[in-house]
């Protein structure tokens, strides 16, 4: 979107970035002058008295401030576009419509699919058993969206290449079969009767087996199979290989080099420059406090020198795919809808996704509300932690006009050749360990 290169644009998100207060939101948002009346933005503000529609129930609950972990980097939220500040100057106040979803990875919609089918847990049982509990008496919203996300690249590779994506019975029976009962098992337990549950604890669902299979086959064709859903399903698919091709490269040169982490990160920049073409902000941040200091990523020491672990490339790809969070619950602010918002949560019992997930913290979204473009506004000002860090030199470099004008000139070529650039990069690493043996 082009006013997201106009000058006043980021003289509004460098201010937002910075802001602390209300008024300190509205001056930042003046620098629009009222052109963009498309635009939304929500800002974390640590002061400020309006809060989320879930943060009682988190803040009174032990359990969800152990497994739950927020996209925005405060509870307290402000929410501002044009037409809301003419409204609170016309009447004194304003109604926004804010709701939330909770969302889980595979691990969560695994549980649960072993609890409707009446199975047990072992060891996790009882802590599993709590979480649920809590979501059912609380009777909260959540949503398994992220599942379906995250296994968009095996129903790819089963399903949409093997023609069976033109009819929605066709293409569920394509699909893995513990994959299917993971969601038949989820649309269970999301009808579960919450009001009846509270008064016996026993977790009846207002779905029959039958009408939760239909759902299931119609919500899983529509995500993955419907021209929309294709359009999403290459879209991710397209920048979990450059997040994934961003983890080779850090990992190649973290093991590879005894420099420093300014050293490291100036490789890794060219690296990104010449054969990837895409900044992506918050990865780099992460692979410049890697390279500085590996107990700053304890989420990416999944992959350490030593004792290659079995299906090596599927471990980092696993990462790959970690890292797409931030990114899916961005998805959901983005598409709310005009005029409401959507404030997103993730549940997960994954210490390390949890780290990862806190390991960028964001104080701010703008949000195009009719193209679903969204900004994120990091809580650091990216710039003044390279230019701190002693990146000044690599940083000028590698943001200059002419760097710039080179990468965008380059990117398709370069994204022709991902999967071939990716297999390169993970031959290169596996010489590595066999090396430092």
């Amino acid at each position: 979107m082009e006013v997201f290169n106009e000058n006043y644009f980021n003289n509004c998100v460098l201010r937002l970035s910075e802001s602390k207060t209300v008024e300190d939101v509205f001056h930042a948002w003046l620098n629009l002058c009222c052109l963009h009346p498309e635009l939304d933005a929500i800002v974390a503000l640590p002061n400020y008295d309006r809060v989320i529609p879930l943060r009682h129930k988190v803040v009174d609950s032990h359990i969800y401030r152990k497994y739950l972990v927020h996209y925005f980097s405060k509870e307290n939220l402000y929410f501002i576009n044009d037409e809301l500040i003419r409204t609170t100057i016309k009447n004194n106040q304003v109604k926004i419509p804010i709701d939330y979803t909770l969302a889980f990875d595979t691990n969560l919609a695994s549980y649960i699919k072993t609890i409707v089918q009446g199975g047990r847990l072992g060891k996790n049982q009882s802590k599993i058993i709590e979480l649920l509990d809590q979501l059912l008496h609380d009777d909260l919203n959540y949503d398994h969206l992220f599942y379906l996300t995250e296994n968009t690249k095996s129903v790819y590779v089963r399903a949409l290449t093997s023609g069976s994506s033109s009819n929605p019975f066709q293409f569920w029976k394509s699909l893995n079969k513990k994959f299917r009962w993971n969601l038949i098992s989820l649309e269970l337990f999301r009808a579960v009767d919450c009001k009846k549950y509270k008064k016996t604890s026993s977790p009846e669902s207002i779905l029959n087996f039958r009408s939760a299979v239909r759902n299931a086959i119609r919500y899983t064709f529509d995500f993955y199979a419907s021209e929309n859903g294709k359009n999403r399903t290459i879209k991710l698919l397209r920048i979990q290989r450059i997040i994934l091709l961003y983890l080779l490269q850090m990992y190649n040169i973290q093991f590879s080099s005894d420099k420093g982490g300014r050293k490291k990160l100036d490789e890794f920049l060219h690296y990104v420059h010449n054969n990837i073409g895409v900044y992506l902000e918050r990865e780099t941040i992460i692979a410049h406090k890697y390279f500085t200091d590996r107990k700053n990523s304890p989420f990416l020491n999944q992959v350490n020198l030593g004792t290659m672990p079995k299906g090596f490339l599927k471990v980092i790809d696993n990462i790959a795919w970690d890292m797409m969070v931030p990114r899916f619950m961005e998805e959901l602010i983005a598409f709310a809808g005009e005029g409401s918002y959507m404030i997103p949560f993730f549940l997960t019992f994954d210490d390390e996704l949890r780290d990862l997930l806190n390991a960028f913290p964001i104080k701010s979204t703008i949000i195009n509300n009719q193209s679903g473009a969204l900004i994120p506004i990091p809580e650091m000002n990216s710039y003044d932690y390279f230019i701190k860090n002693g990146c000044e030199e690599s940083i000028e470099w590698f943001f200059s006009e002419e760097s710039k004008v080179k990468r965008r000139n380059n990117y398709l070529d370069n994204l022709k050749s991902i999967n071939f650039e990716i297999l390169k990069e993970y031959r290169k690493l596996r010489k590595v360990y066999l090396n430092k043996k």
